[in-house]
């Protein structure tokens, strides 16, 4: 992707589409993939969003020799005919983040549009994912859901977490 793609604007319905998908999927390089922006960006826009963490998404694991290897057997059994990769059924098999799965890959693969445009999203798939992510992180704060809303002051679009919350951050800050 060149950087003038980049750097265009956030629409208001990419935002909304990001918010909607990052609340099912909890992955940046998915919701990259549907909204069709770089996961940096992707990344930046969650934060500005103030979309909530994803449960269990601060611990970090160094990857060993065997992962390093077993990835690379998953990426082989599950890269179809058409070279789509099978992103959730590796993240699941691997017991790792589908982040922390496209992490590794991007330094095989160097291109993270063309990386994201072959992952192939199984539904099914996904909510088991889901499931598992959210069993595994229970004793974590629970996610709340966040809509996009015209602030009641200034009109400006932010992430409001329901009827009693319709002032955006500067507006709070200032009255």
């Amino acid at each position: 992707m060149g950087k003038a793609e980049n750097s265009r604007l956030w629409k208001p319905e990419e935002k909304e589409q990001l918010t909607e998908i990052w609340q099912r999927t909890g992955s940046i390089a998915i919701a990259a993939k549907y909204v069709g922006k770089s996961i940096p960006s992707t990344l930046s826009m969650a934060h500005r969003l103030r979309l909530p963490y994803r449960p269990g998404g601060t611990q970090r694991r160094h990857w060993v020799a065997e992962e390093l290897n077993r990835l690379n057997e998953l990426l082989n059994e599950y890269t179809n005919k058409h070279n789509q990769i099978h992103i959730v059924i590796i993240a699941r098999q691997m017991n790792r983040s589908i982040d922390a799965i496209t992490g590794r890959l991007l330094k095989i693969f160097e291109n993270e549009r063309a990386l994201l445009d072959r992952y192939t999203i199984d539904e099914g798939e996904m909510e088991l994912y889901v499931k598992e992510k959210s069993l595994l992180s229970q004793g974590n704060r629970p996610v709340r859901k966040t809509r996009l809303r015209p602030c009641m002051n200034c009109e400006r679009v932010f992430p409001s977490e329901g009827p009693h919350n319709r002032l955006c951050l500067v507006c709070r800050k200032l009255g």
